[in-house]
């Protein structure tokens, strides 16, 4: 099993800032949503950050929930709550 690990401890290890490894994840979540969009066009924007919480084992701590939430691009955040405020539900964090 792998450590846990702050951003800033990765960039430490990688040997860049933490902003660095804050924005490739950003980049590679937004990377992810959209390939997944794409391959799964029936399912909702909030369906698909669900489906990512699950692959990358994330639980239902609101606080988990809310660090990948947070980690996602601006756009993905925005579809996500235009989705979950036409279908009326959603996680807890998102207003």
């Amino acid at each position: 099993m792998s450590k846990e690990m702050t951003g800033e401890e990765v960039g430490k290890e990688l040997g860049i800032s933490r902003q660095a490894v804050c924005n490739s994840l950003k980049r590679s979540l937004g990377k992810i949503y959209s390939r997944l969009r794409e391959d799964n066009p029936d399912l909702s924007p909030f369906e698909i950050a669900s489906e990512m919480m699950k692959y990358f084992d994330i639980g239902s701590n609101q606080n988990e929930i809310q660090n990948f939430y947070n980690l996602l691009p601006p756009k993905v955040k925005n579809e996500i709550e235009e989705s979950v405020k036409e279908n009326g539900g959603g996680w807890k964090c998102i207003g």
